[in-house]
């Protein structure tokens, strides 16, 4: 038995220890574990006895864990008139629940009714039945002492004191430290989930290095190493039909920092319009140097993405510069994301202008404004034209609404034409019955 008690005493103090590793390792304040770990065997015990009133201590220099009940010193002759007030407050109480329960038993009250939730009305009819009346509450004796049991402990205690006494229980020490364990596993997630979120808040909106450690093919997540950190890329946030492997460097946006009551969390992404952007700031001096803006980004992630650039400088071609020699930088951006195809359009104040540029590589005939509160335009192209400019499965034209910010209507000359044609002719059968 000796030798058990040396156990569990050798295995608390490499419990310490390794507290005092896990602050200057990782950075996990070791006051912060310490708290968890109280406030964990507090409600263990709690929990286990019903008891309220449980106060947790760790002695770090003795290696110890103390669990004792709080108790609150209390005059006996005045506990003793507020245990009568309660009895006569109860036998009160036992009479008027009585006559609820006779009433409610016996008569008829109108069932609940169907209301608006915002109504300040009762749910009830015009006879509701009666409130149920409360049980008074009285003080659980197990948190008070009398000042002569107190003073058996101490002769110092007064009325009004707090007594802390310690309790033993069986096997405490080792289901302790047991349970001590696992919330300090717990509490290091928690508490590195909340260091990356700090030292992630001002990368908001950055592009980041990550190389691909693991990729779990059950729940499509991808795990990444950023910066000695391990991040998941959800599934939602990936590029569409982009396959990576262990060892793969790419590069990540960080859209999102997420805090909540119960976690928080780093939001990266690929499929994000927020990705290209940073791209083309990476890839093209003249938008680092403020001479070409984007203005517009609309983006099918893997597959087709359309950018809007304009040129402060008259002199500088915004689209030639994002292009380069040789294309160069634009097939740079588009290496980075598997290959996805890049539009890049010429941005015009002039909304007309601006539609038919989006609709590329189609070649738009005309573009007429017909509603402005809803900013609908109708564009009109040649037949040869029609499927170009809606694209496949409407991709071509559905970038193009969200690029421009407008709804647009494609149709052709010859379709018009037909229509046209068929409404004049449907006029003129009906005049001639006529």
């Amino acid at each position: 038995m000796k030798k058990k008690r040396n156990e569990d005493k050798d295995m608390t103090k490499e419990f310490f220890e390794a507290l005092d590793i896990l602050e200057k390792e990782r950075k996990i304040s070791k006051e912060y574990l310490l708290k968890k770990i109280k406030d964990a065997l507090a409600t263990a015990y709690k929990k286990e006895t019903g008891l309220s009133n449980i106060s947790v201590s760790i002695d770090e220099e003795a290696g110890k864990i103390r669990i004792c009940k709080v108790l609150e010193v209390i005059d006996a002759e005045a506990e003793a008139a507020v245990e009568a007030a309660w009895e006569a407050e109860m036998e009160k109480w036992e009479e008027e629940y009585a006559a609820w329960e006779d009433a409610y038993m016996n008569e008829d009250f109108d069932d609940e009714a169907d209301v608006d939730a915002e109504s300040e009305d009762s749910i009830y009819g015009t006879n509701p039945p009666p409130a149920k009346p409360a049980r008074p509450p009285r003080k659980d004796p197990r948190t008070v002492l009398t000042l002569e049991e107190a003073k058996k402990i101490s002769s110092k205690y007064r009325i009004g004191d707090i007594v802390e006494i310690e309790i033993k229980p069986k096997n405490f020490g080792r289901i302790s430290i047991q349970n001590a364990k696992q919330v300090v596993v717990q509490a290091i997630t928690e508490a590195e989930k909340g260091n990356l979120v700090q030292e992630y808040e001002d990368k908001k909106g950055q592009l980041l290095p990550a190389v691909v450690t693991r990729v779990d093919a059950i729940k499509g997540t991808v795990i990444l190493d950023i910066g000695g950190h391990e991040i998941v890329l959800p599934k939602a946030e990936q590029i569409a039909g982009e396959v990576l492997t262990p060892g793969d460097r790419i590069k990540v946006f960080v859209s999102d920092i997420r805090r909540d009551a119960k976690r928080s969390s780093v939001v990266i992404s690929r499929s994000s319009s927020g990705l290209i952007r940073k791209l083309f700031e990476l890839e093209i001096p003249e938008i680092q140097d403020g001479t070409v803006e984007i203005k517009s980004i609309a983006r099918e992630a893997g597959s087709r993405t359309k950018v809007a650039v304009f040129s402060n400088n008259p002199e500088v071609d915004p689209i030639g510069a994002c292009i380069g020699p040789k294309g160069i930088r634009k097939n740079n951006i588009s290496a980075e994301v598997s290959g996805e195809k890049i539009d890049i359009i010429r941005y015009n104040e002039n909304t007309e202008e601006f539609i038919a540029s989006a609709l590329a590589p189609a070649k738009v005939n005309s573009v007429t404004l017909i509603d402005e509160a809803s900013k609908s335009y109708r564009v009109m192209v040649d037949e040869d034209q029609l499927s170009l400019a809606i694209g496949v499965k409407g991709q071509n034209a559905r970038l193009a609404v969200r690029l421009t910010e407008c709804s647009i209507d494609i149709k052709s000359e010859g379709l018009l034409k037909t229509m046209s044609q068929e409404n004049t002719e449907a006029s003129v059968e009906e005049n001639e019955e006529q």
